[in-house]
């Protein structure tokens, strides 16, 4: 009776979808160290990082199991983070009209780096598109600045099981 209860639970599961994008606006963040505070230890961007995952389980499909991947399923990820532009990339003061001069980068090495950008939106899909970020086995990852409307920057992030094209 209780192989049978397994089999009944495995087909009520959802099958994983086969791709998920979804975009959050705004500026990205990046993942902040632990501070020492007055009354001990605190992270610093706590906050910030549950806007995010708000944002996150706002535009995904909710699923019976809590998570779009199963632990079995390995995932690949990609991400786009592009940056805020600083005001001297527009010409005058037409950031909100979105003119931006002529000759401006659309690659240039700027702060946060990539790598605490990736960790603060890992961590923040954790439990709700897969149950870790141990199931990512492939990443793609973009660090550019943002070129539509006024620039304030925006994350899309695509996730889908290794080895589909």
């Amino acid at each position: 009776m209780a192989q049978q209860e397994v089999i009944d639970l495995v087909a009520e599961e959802d099958p994983p979808p086969m791709r998920v994008s979804f975009e959050v606006p705004g500026k990205p963040m990046a993942e902040k160290r632990m501070r020492m505070g007055k009354y001990g230890l605190y992270h610093p961007g706590s906050k910030e990082k549950e806007a995010f995952r708000q944002a996150v389980q706002d535009l995904v499909p909710a699923t019976a199991s809590g998570v779009l991947f199963p632990t079995s399923v390995p995932v690949t990820v990609e991400v786009h983070f592009w940056m805020r532009r600083p005001n001297t990339d527009f010409r005058g003061s037409r950031r909100l009209m979105g003119i931006l001069k002529n000759s401006v980068a659309f690659v240039r090495p700027i702060v946060p780096d990539i790598d605490n950008l990736l960790k603060f939106v890992l961590d923040g899909m954790n439990r709700l598109v897969y149950h870790d970020d141990s199931q990512v086995v492939k990443l793609l990852v973009h660090k550019l600045l943002d070129n539509e409307g006024s620039c304030e920057g925006r994350t899309q992030v695509q996730v889908y099981p290794y080895g589909m094209p």
